[in-house]
């Protein structure tokens, strides 16, 4: 943290703390770091003095913070791919030390820790958070993500964000899962099929088409989840994140030229991690219910989509919330 630049609030002359709403002794660095002398809560960790804890704001949320507070945000370096090597080996190491901590996470997450290995988690020491990395399209590693006890997930410090799979043992032959998330593609793993996860709804697929050119199926999972809603007041728009990001990505693949298929969840399945959950045999099977992707398909697609957007914008905020992405496209 010595490089960073923290701005004290002292007597009420500094800014107000992101975390506590306190005017007072709490400290926010332009980079979107803040050390809070009172909320423990959502830390990544205690500051070794002892005085405060130490918490990390993400993304667009960072940004406007900061701007409001007149502090403009410092971009952090991006990591290159021999530092992203050197941590990886570090963290990879620390795991000797994290078999009790390794099995205990894959009992709560319902995973087997082969197919958490197989995705590379190590663990940060330090931050006390586990790590997965991410690599580019040349199997190039070029960032982490991080989950934290509590469930959190974040990314560490100048990551590039890309695809959770394995170099070295990668099968672009055969059937290849594209889900959301490395627990989801960890799921696949345990249902037998090869997997590559996409970081987000909408990130990575344009990584895609090289890793899943030689595919016999390229098997894009689409999360199953409520309506959200964007912008405020009466003009919101609804949408499908999970839905909508997986048909774009199934939509960049097709356009290459990959034997695209699609897959939804069932109605009261969010993902494959929940899918094999509740139902293992039906998820190990999951891939006779994909549907093949061809033009007309996302034509239809993408017109049940807007048809489902503009009865769900006529009706406003609050009607149809419990309808998930399962019933929005086959109806």
């Amino acid at each position: 943290m010595s490089d960073r630049k923290f701005i004290r609030n002292i007597d009420g002359k500094g800014p107000e703390c992101p975390v506590c709403g306190h005017k007072g002794g709490c400290m926010i660095s332009d980079d979107g770091w803040v050390v809070c002398l009172r909320v423990e809560k959502g830390a990544i960790r205690p500051i070794k003095s002892g005085m405060g804890w130490l918490h990390q704001l993400n993304g667009k949320a960072a940004t406007k913070i900061l701007s409001s507070l007149g502090i403009q945000r410092r971009q952090p370096p991006k990591l290159d791919f021999v530092t992203c090597a050197k941590m990886q080996r570090r963290f990879e190491q620390n795991m000797r030390e994290c078999q009790k901590e390794l099995d205990a996470l894959s009992a709560s997450l319902h995973l087997s820790s082969d197919s958490l290995r197989y995705f590379g988690i190590g663990r940060d020491l330090e931050n006390e958070r586990w790590t997965f990395p991410m690599f580019d399209c040349q199997q190039r590693g070029i960032g982490f993500r991080t989950r934290y006890a509590d469930g959190r997930k974040t990314c560490v410090f100048g990551s590039n964000v890309g695809l959770f799979l394995r170099p070295s043992a990668l099968n672009r032959r055969g059937v290849v899962y594209v889900p959301e998330g490395v627990t989801s593609a960890a799921a696949a793993m345990d249902c037998g099929y090869s997997s590559i996860g996409r970081p987000s709804a909408f990130g990575g697929w344009e990584m895609l088409p090289v890793l899943t050119a030689l595919a016999d199926k390229a098997v894009v999972c689409a999360e199953n989840e409520g309506v959200k809603w964007r912008g405020p007041g009466q003009d919101d728009e609804p949408w499908w994140p999970g839905m909508e990001g997986a048909l774009t990505c199934a939509r960049y693949l097709a356009y290459h030229r990959v034997n695209t298929w699609f897959l939804r969840m069932p109605h009261d399945i969010k993902d494959m991690r929940d899918w094999k959950i509740k139902d293992e045999p039906a998820a190990r099977s999951s891939v006779n219910h994909a549907e093949k992707v061809t033009v007309e398909w996302l034509n239809a697609a993408t017109d049940r989509l807007k048809r489902t957007r503009e009865l769900f914008r006529r009706a406003g905020r609050g009607h149809f919330e419990k309808v998930l992405t399962s019933d929005m496209v086959t109806t």
